[in-house]
């Protein structure tokens, strides 16, 4: 009975491990994946990465079809 009980442990830690990383990495994905263009200009334009002539620009780039 207490031969089983190191392999059994160990089998559980990993498991639990394997489903950390694994919600971890889909964590990371709905952070930044899904994120359109015209979202990714207006976060830039917010941050005060661009101005406001340079966004009006681009926004309408991305709104011509």
């Amino acid at each position: 009975m207490l031969a089983v009980l190191p392999p059994t442990a160990l089998f559980v830690a990993l498991y639990f491990v394997v489903r950390w990383a694994v919600a971890a990495g889909l964590r990371d994905a709905d952070r930044g994946g899904t994120r359109t263009a015209l979202e990714i200009l207006d976060a830039r334009y917010a941050a005060g990465e661009i101005g406001p002539e340079d966004y009006e620009r681009r926004r309408s780039h991305l709104e011509t079809p």
